[in-house]
Order: C-alpha cells, then structure tokens, then sequence
C-alpha cells in the first residue's frame, strides 16, 4: 500500500502528463507500509494474461478498495484485523482486468522507461520516461520561420523560440499544455489508463465491423485527473488479442465536441504497440456526452470522417544515455 500525504501545491500541479495525473516530483511524499494484500493479491497487469509471449510486468500498488461495513457482532480483536484486512484487498474489476490486458499487450512496461520520437502533422515530439520521471517535447516552425521549442516535464511547461526562452500568459501556458498533452495521450494509449486518476466501468460487449469487442468507460477523479477531468471516454477492446480497436470522448476545450476513432495501422516498433487513428464526428455535433452511443451512430452510417491521426517515424530506444533525467 502506498500512503501519500499532501504537500504545497505548484500552481500547475496535477496538469501535466499524458496520463493526467503525473505530478511533479516533489509534490507528493509517500511512504511504503507493509501491505496484508501483498502475500496473496496480484495486480491486474499480473493478473491480465498467462500468455507466455509476455513476461511478468510489475503495475504498481493498487489502492485498496473500501471494505464494506462490518455487522455489529462483536468478535476477537485478531478476528476482526484478519476480517478487516480481507475486506480491503477486493480483486480488479472486469473493465480493470481489460485494460490490464490491453496494457500487457502493448507493453506498456516498456514505454515506461524508454525514448519515443515521432512526427505528427508540422511538428515533431518525444517521450521520454524513466522511474517515474517523465518529459514531452514538441519542436515545430512558426509563421516567421522560427523554431518553437516546448518542453512539459515534472516540473511544469517551457517554451523556447529561435533558442530564446520565452514567458507564457496563462492562456497560452494551457495551450501549449493541451496541444502537447493530447498528442502524447493518444500517441501513449493504453498506459495512461493505469493511471490512477482513472475511473474504468464495463459496459458489455459490442459489435462493430463484424467484430465482437469489450466496452468500457474511463472517467477520470477531480483529484488525480488533471485539467481535463471531466472528459468521458469509450474504448471497445478486441476479445481476442486485447487492442483498442475503437474509441469515443467528449472533451470541454474550444467549446467541447465528441469524436470517435477507429484504429488502423497496428504495429510494433521495438517491441511497443502503436496504432494510428481514423477520426470521425457527427456533423452537426448532436452526441455530446452521449459517446457510448457511437458505436450504434457509425455501425448506421451516422458519421463523417473529418481527419487521420497518424504519427510517421516512430523510433523507440532504451538506451541508458537516451532516458536519464
């Protein structure tokens, strides 16, 4: 179990990170208590798959669920620790044992301490992250010919031009947060739904292209969720091999909208999955936050595609020089 206390705050804090709740590094203290869990419950990751092809991959502590009130016989003290104790180690839900899956199959233990690079429209990015440290970048040309250089980081947001550092207003402090941050999110999916700031509910199974495929809803805490906690996504994982196949969200940024995605392109470079995106929307916008209704809307012809979410150059090291911070 881990237990965290919180510290001051940074003006900025909770808001960076692709997985909305990557904090800076010294926001937080945390201790490590001797869990009652540890000796018998494994984490979802562990739990996903005894598929050999995938070694064991370690997710993290869970947080222990609350245990349900106890009835009011009295019992001895050591009954009632064990009791205690065993109510606070509820195993993973069903939409959490499908995102483990999912994380296990896109080698998400390997994105976590590794360097990806890649172009995505004007502009090239990296990820870097390694021990829970992590910094995103985005290099592109503005108007004038100038390079612009942003850096997102455990300790807030940077921009540059023309190797110059420049200040940023707040609005455009949020800006270069969200336009890196979105990229980088997707670019990362699965893994940022280990997060947890995440809120995973199983809505069944699915039919779409002829493919029978999990449903689940992410939500996000106002706690741990970043700026953008109030945004709802779908995912429709494959039953068979456990990828994202599909997506839908709702997001409150530029006035709001919903889009949904289907993945193409699925491969692995270096052992990681990535997946490239046809984007569509309903026009007009009438599904809001109605997402999970997507699927019926483009199994109907009830959507446009409006754009293709395509990272070119994807090149991935793990070389010790390439992730130190």
């Amino acid at each position: 179990i881990i237990q965290y206390s919180r510290l001051p705050a940074h003006s900025l804090a909770g808001l960076v990170g692709p997985g909305r709740n990557e904090l800076r590094s010294d926001q937080f203290k945390q201790t490590r208590l001797p869990s009652p869990c540890s000796a018998r419950a494994a984490s979802p990751l562990d739990r996903a798959s005894n598929d050999s092809q995938f070694p064991e991959q370690d997710s993290g502590p869970i947080e222990p669920r609350r245990p349900s009130a106890l009835k009011t016989t009295l019992l001895p003290l050591p009954a009632l620790l064990i009791i205690s104790m065993a109510a606070g180690c509820a195993s993973p839900s069903e939409s959490e044992r499908i995102i483990a899956a999912a994380a296990k199959t896109q080698r998400s233990d390997l994105l976590k301490n590794s360097l990806v690079s890649f172009h995505f429209r004007d502009a090239s990015f990296t990820m870097k992250r390694n021990g829970g440290r992590f910094e995103y970048t985005r290099t592109f040309s503005d108007s004038l010919g100038n390079e612009v250089f942003d850096v997102v980081n455990n300790d807030g947001i940077t921009r540059s031009v023309a190797g110059r550092p420049v200040s940023l207003d707040s609005t455009k402090h949020r800006s270069v947060y969200v336009d890196v941050n979105s990229v980088v999110y997707f670019a990362s999916l699965p893994l940022p739904l280990l997060d947890p700031g995440v809120r995973s509910r199983y809505l069944g199974e699915s039919q779409i292209d002829n493919q029978m495929l999990h449903k689940v809803e992410v939500t996000f805490t106002p706690e741990d969720g970043g700026l953008d906690h109030d945004d709802r996504f779908i995912y429709w994982f494959s039953k068979d091999d456990h990828t994202i196949r599909y997506m839908s969200y709702f997001f409150h940024t530029d006035g709001g909208g919903s889009r949904f995605r289907k993945a193409i392109n699925i491969r692995r470079v270096n052992g990681i999955q990535f997946a490239d995106y046809l984007n569509y929307a309903s026009e007009p916008d009438t599904v809001r936050l109605s997402v999970d209704r997507f699927d019926h809307y483009y199994e109907s012809g009830m959507v446009s595609r409006v754009s293709d979410v395509i990272s070119d150059n994807i090149a991935v090291s793990f070389a010790p020089s390439d992730i130190s911070f």
